[in-house]
């Protein structure tokens, strides 16, 4: 496993809406440049190695749920690329739920380059 220490945790927010967490440190600058997450070959970068992991439950609280009646969003996005090797390091995405009943919107990010912060994914 890539990541040297990972974290998950549960809580239930004064809202009574479940916040999960996940964080995890990518020791980036201390792996070789052709490991799979920095190797652009391989599909290296955070979209393709971690975003999905946010991205799937944003679709399951969000896009399958029944007061969106199915209805896609408009994504909008923003990458930042490291020098190593030009993979995204730094991925952020936006989905907004504007045309549906639910009215809602999701913001999505993922990081391979900055230290365990508190928290790198939270779910509320």
């Amino acid at each position: 496993m890539l990541a040297n220490d990972w974290e998950a945790s549960s809580t239930w927010n004064d809202f009574g809406c479940r916040r999960e967490t996940i964080s995890g440190n990518f020791d980036i600058h201390n792996i070789l440049v052709t490991h799979q997450i920095l190797d652009p070959k391989l599909g290296g970068g955070t979209l393709l190695d971690l975003g999905h992991c946010s991205l799937v439950w944003a679709i399951m609280a969000l896009y399958e749920g029944p007061v969106n009646g199915a209805t896609n969003p408009t994504i909008t996005g923003s990458i930042l690329k490291t020098p190593m090797t030009g993979v995204d390091c730094n991925t952020s995405f936006t989905l907004n739920f504007s045309q549906s009943n639910l009215a809602a919107q999701a913001v999505l990010s993922c990081s391979i380059n900055i230290d365990d912060l508190d928290p790198d994914l939270t779910i509320q």
